[in-house]
């Protein structure tokens, strides 16, 4: 037996070939020693299949797809929902989000990467979209502000308005209209 880094095995292979290798039976024989880490026979990844079926391997390739991006979709899900739910006043740290979903916070950071987002993506966004939904609930920008976040009200209109254009008052005028 040899000993094989997930890392390693990705950098070859990609992550999504790394799971579908072991989905399709290709790695069947493989014991996790930690969490990054498993063993597996060098000769076992040369043996042919032979009872391949082209058509089950592209629904089996599919599936792996389809689940690997859900997790990811999942997680990026919770990662908005946790800051959504405690955006009074401040924004949650990604350390307090990490923790909360008990996972390091460079893990979480390298996850929301790998989903093609940010944290601070994620914060800009959902900031971005309570501040409309209050506006349109016509509630003052000086509670806006906090509700979202903000220290002050003059920096929510400032990035208020490099987001929209306009300030928030616009914003709430032409909603009038």
């Amino acid at each position: 037996m040899s000993y094989c880094d997930t890392t390693q095995l990705t950098s070859c292979l990609g992550k999504v070939e790394v799971v579908e290798a072991v989905f399709l039976g290709i790695v069947s024989n493989f014991h996790l020693i930690a969490k990054n880490c498993m063993y597996f026979s060098k000769e076992l990844l040369g043996v042919p299949l032979t009872l391949s079926n082209p058509l089950l391997a592209k629904i089996y390739r599919h599936k792996v797809r389809y689940e690997f991006n859900s997790f990811e979709n999942r997680l990026v899900q919770k990662v908005s929902d946790f800051i959504s739910q405690n955006l009074v006043g401040s924004i949650p740290t990604i350390e307090e989000t990490s923790s909360v979903l008990e996972i390091p916070a460079r893990t979480l950071q390298h996850k929301l990467k790998e989903a093609k987002t940010s944290y601070k993506a994620l914060y800009t966004c959902i900031r971005r979209q309570e501040a409309q939904q209050f506006l349109y609930e016509d509630i003052q920008v000086e509670t806006i502000s906090f509700l979202i976040g903000y220290q002050n009200s003059s920096a929510f209109c400032k990035a208020f308005k490099k987001q929209f254009g306009q300030t928030p008052s616009e914003f709430s005028k032409s909603l009038e209209t």
